[in-house]
């Protein structure tokens, strides 16, 4: 019974430690108000990753920056895993308790919200130095609200430096307009 309850208290720091590390990533990337809703990571954002996994070495976009990446076969494995873990997590799941992100289920034309936002839960890797995220922006028109609107989004890194999230590289992007 004495190992069932010290288990228990395992799970519970290890879980406890987790929500404060998303906590504190989102507080040092995201200054700005943020609206989401119930998004899931779509099947096509996992191809993305499976080509940025592809090689060992990752780098930015082309002309955006010329830092690399060298990913262990252990790494790759790892992120692959906790990615495909993301397909079937709601965003609303992790994001609830992050100060300054708003719950929005469905986006309102009424409400004066620039941007919607999916933001997937953060892939924490390298001794939870380095961060992967897939971030998706959908615009908000005045005429058709957020129907038919475009949008941006695409996998990023980002590196602990000095204690603090700064963003590292953009691995993939779309733009639709």
């Amino acid at each position: 019974m004495k190992l069932f309850y010290l288990l228990i208290i395992v799970i519970t720091s290890y879980t406890a430690k987790a929500q404060g590390q998303i906590q504190e990533f989102f507080r040092d990337t995201y200054k700005t108000k943020v609206f989401y809703g119930d998004g899931i990571l779509s099947s096509d954002r996992l191809d993305d990753v499976l080509k940025i996994l592809d090689k060992d070495t990752i780098s930015g976009l082309p002309g955006i920056s010329e830092r690399k990446i060298i990913l262990t076969t252990d790494e790759k494995a790892y992120i692959l895993t906790e990615v495909k873990k993301l397909l079937e997590v709601s965003q609303y799941d992790y994001l609830k308790n992050i100060k300054g992100f708003t719950y929005q289920k469905k986006p309102s034309r009424r409400k004066k919200i620039k941007e919607y936002r999916y933001i997937s839960k953060p892939v924490f890797f390298r001794d939870d130095t380095f961060c992967l995220l897939y971030d998706e922006r959908m615009l908000q028109s005045k005429s058709t609200g957020f129907a038919g609107t475009g949008g941006i989004g695409g996998w990023e890194l980002y590196e602990k430096q000095d204690g603090v999230w700064k963003h590292t590289l953009m691995l993939s992007t779309w733009i639709q307009n």
